[in-house]
């Protein structure tokens, strides 16, 4: 006697036909974080290109491959694209102080932007009032307000 799999049943022949019109609550889902995502990645291109308008490294004054540094990591949403949250440091820099400690970071971010200033953008960064990361609405606000602080560097650079 032969037996049957699951694979083998066959829907009836309505069911296979039908196709779903109306959108599903996962749907729904799915395309808000496609949306939020892809704002997201969006600021952050700005947000590196902004930083980067500095035109050079804060700690050597090298000139050659720049990049945005962010102080507290990129996973926390909260600061992730904050103007306050990056430096601008040159390829060598930036691998020099992402395999460095974070005591050495934190005390030269300190002595570069003021005392306590690595303190004050941690608590933020881990502040759970704040946290609005996967949030469209933040970031469209954050993209938009990123636009405009673009726009003036680029008023100034003509």
């Amino acid at each position: 006697m032969k037996r049957s799999s699951f694979n083998n049943r066959r829907a009836p022949i309505g069911r296979r036909t039908q196709i779903r019109q109306t959108p599903t609550r996962y749907d729904l889902r799915k395309t808000a974080r496609a949306e939020w995502l892809t704002l997201r990645d969006k600021s952050d291109t700005l947000f590196s290109k902004i930083i980067r308008s500095a035109g050079r490294c804060r700690y050597c004054g090298s000139t050659y491959a720049l990049e945005a540094a962010h102080i507290i990591g990129r996973g926390h949403n909260v600061t992730r694209c904050d103007l306050n949250n990056a430096i601008c440091l040159c390829k060598v820099c930036h691998y020099h102080f992402t395999n460095s400690s974070k005591a050495e970071w934190s005390f030269w971010v300190d002595h570069v932007k003021g005392a306590g200033y690595y303190q004050t953008l941690w608590t933020e960064a881990n502040d759970v009032r704040l946290r609005a990361g996967s949030n469209v609405d933040f970031w469209t606000n954050k993209h938009t307000e990123l636009k405009a602080h673009w726009a003036e560097i680029e008023k100034h650079q003509c």
